[in-house]
Order: structure tokens, then sequence, then C-alpha cells
């Protein structure tokens, strides 16, 4: 009777579990649901994506959601527990993919990072944090604004010089990394570090790029070196 009893009590703790799970899952479609319903509620536009997770690590998930009727014509908003906010004014075509989105930048800190284009090869990116349950909107964010790992990150600004042509114009549209390190509150530049000519001839592929700046006639002044 006892062994009966034993097992009558392990079958009633594993459907607790499953209950508990169940339960679990269904809390969490429904807090996603509330807070796009909540968007919903200020807009007629269509929800077109929703990224959905506790930025901040105080307990409490946050959305950040884009809407729009068409792919040229999006808007950015914040879905909270303590606010609702349209974050963008411009209709324009907004983009995530591999590189912005969710971005876990600490333990206790994620950001949400898109870009957006009124068309042509220019864009700009779009950076956010959640701070007591409110949304943030990051400064100088420049153009390209990619998620490395952790706390490094990657701008592609785009320059117009691939080539000079016969009249001496640069041409050519070029985008190259630079990279910065986010502090928790905004992007900073790594400190750089001067260094003699001796010190960065150890370096692999050094020789080839002081050849090519000797080749062009350029002399070597100050050199300075970021851990990036």
């Amino acid at each position: 009777m006892k062994r009966a009893n034993r097992y009558v009590i392990i079958v009633m703790a594993v459907l607790c579990c499953l209950v508990t799970v169940g339960k679990g899952k269904e809390c969490e479609a429904s807090g996603k649901t509330l807070l796009i319903n909540k968007v919903k509620e200020k807009t007629s536009e269509k929800i077109r994506d929703v990224f959905y997770t506790d930025y901040d690590y105080d307990g409490l998930k946050e959305a950040f959601i884009i809407t729009g009727e068409s792919d040229e014509e999006k808007t950015i908003w914040f879905s909270g527990e303590k606010e609702v906010k349209k974050l963008t004014d411009l209709s324009v075509s907004v983009w995530t993919g591999k590189g912005n989105g969710i971005c876990k930048v600490s333990k206790n800190q994620k950001l949400f990072l898109a870009e957006g284009s009124a068309g042509g090869s220019y864009s700009w990116s779009y950076c956010f944090y959640v701070k007591n349950g409110r949304a943030v909107s990051v400064k100088k964010t420049s153009e390209g604004l990619t998620h490395i790992k952790g706390k490094n990150f990657a701008i592609y600004p785009g320059a117009f010089d691939l080539m000079v042509d016969s009249t001496g114009m640069s041409v050519g549209h070029t985008w190259k990394a630079y990279y910065l390190k986010w502090n928790g509150k905004k992007f900073v530049e790594y400190t750089g570090k001067r260094i003699t000519l001796t010190q960065l001839k150890k370096y692999d592929g050094a020789s080839s790029i002081l050849k090519k700046i000797n080749k062009m006639g350029y002399k070597i002044g100050e050199i300075y070196y970021r851990k990036n």
C-alpha cells in the first residue's frame, strides 16, 4: 500500500510539473500578446516584427515592435509595463539581421539595434536600451552599427574613396569598419596607445603595409595601437 501511495505521489508530482511548464509558456505568450496589443491600440499599422525579451534584467519583459504597411514605410515602437511609445517619426525602410536586433552586451543589459534607410546607398542606425522600464535612445550611432560580441561593435560609415578618376576626383562607394565599445550608456572609442616602428613590425602583415606606404611616397609619423 505504501509503495502504491508513493507511485501516486510521483505521478501527481509529474503532472504538477507539466502543468507548471504549460502555464509558464501560456504566461510567456500572453505577456508578449499584451505588449503587442498595447501598440495596436496606438496605431492601425500592421505588426511586422516583435523583439521580446527582458532588456534590463529587472524580471519584466519588454518589446521593441516594428510596424508598417510596406517594406519602405516602417516605424519602431517600444512597449513595456511603464510606457508604450513611438520611437521613430519617419516612415522609412527599417530592417534587422545578423549583427543587430536583440544584442546581449553584459549579464544585465541587452540592446535593440535596427537599420533605417530612405532609399539609395545611405542608411543610419537605431539603437535603444531600457532603463527603469522605459526606452532610451542612443545618440551618435552612425551607419551600419553591428554587434560583434559582448561590448564590441563596429560601424560602417560610407565614403567615396574606391579609386581616383582621370580628373583626380575620388569615386566609388566603400564602407570600412570602425570599431567601438559599449560602456553601458553610449558607444566610445577604444583608447589608443602610442607604439614605436620596431613594435609595429612585430605584428603580422605590418611589413607589407609599411612597404605600400613607403612606395606611395609617404613617411611614417606617429603610430597608435588600439586593442579591438
